[in-house]
């Protein structure tokens, strides 16, 4: 069986989830994704708000690499084994 590992910057390990939706899902539903969590903007080379790049509607139909593209040094979600 695979799940997705949730990792957070600062506070390493936070939580499980049966597949990339769900792992978003727990991140929102937990206040730990909000509008106003920080995001490194490319093209403007600074941190801004997710609020001012995108809705969260987008951001909750996101894929694994997608989103671990859009949220790194942020989030991490990680595909993993786990054994029976």
């Amino acid at each position: 069986m695979r799940v997705i590992k949730i990792d957070e910057e600062t506070h390493g390990f936070i939580g499980l989830a049966k597949d990339c939706a769900s792992a978003i899902r727990f991140l929102y539903d937990e206040n730990w994704l909000t509008e106003d969590t920080e995001i490194w903007d490319d093209e403007e080379q600074v941190w801004r708000p997710l609020k001012e790049l995108c809705e969260m509607e987008e951001i909750l139909s996101l894929d694994l690499e997608s989103f671990n593209r859009i949220f790194e040094c942020v989030f991490l979600l990680e595909e993993v084994k786990v054994y029976e």
